[in-house]
């Protein structure tokens, strides 16, 4: 079965325009990285098992995960925040973000995160 993609209502489109005005490679390449993992996710694999696969997925804990597009040294870092739903085949997009908002976008995902477990 085929997974789907869903962005959530809260994901910051003016943020992702905003970075890809400056870093549109690095954009690019995290959306191709995500691509990556959705292939393997239908292959049947299984989101724990795709951070030891791919040294672009980052665990988050509480089935939160990050995917990164590993900049060359000093480059720029972009992580997407992504909440893979097993028993639905859904895999949400809940907000993109760089290393200077990585600790708030992780808490603000966590949020996102209850929200979409609970209903």
């Amino acid at each position: 079965m085929d997974w789907e993609i869903l962005i959530h209502d809260t994901y910051p489109g003016h943020r992702q325009k905003n970075l890809a005005k400056k870093h549109c490679r690095e954009v690019t390449n995290v959306f191709l990285n995500l691509e990556t993992y959705k292939t393997a996710l239908e292959a049947g694999e299984h989101p724990e098992q795709l951070k030891r696969y791919f040294s672009f997925v980052h665990d988050e804990k509480r089935g939160l995960f990050a995917i990164d597009q590993r900049p060359p040294v000093k480059g720029f870092q972009l992580r997407l925040y992504i909440y893979p739903d097993m028993t639905q085949k859904k895999l949400y997009i809940l907000i993109i973000g760089d290393k200077n908002t990585q600790s708030d976008d992780i808490q603000v995902s966590y949020k996102k995160l209850e929200e979409l477990k609970n209903g």
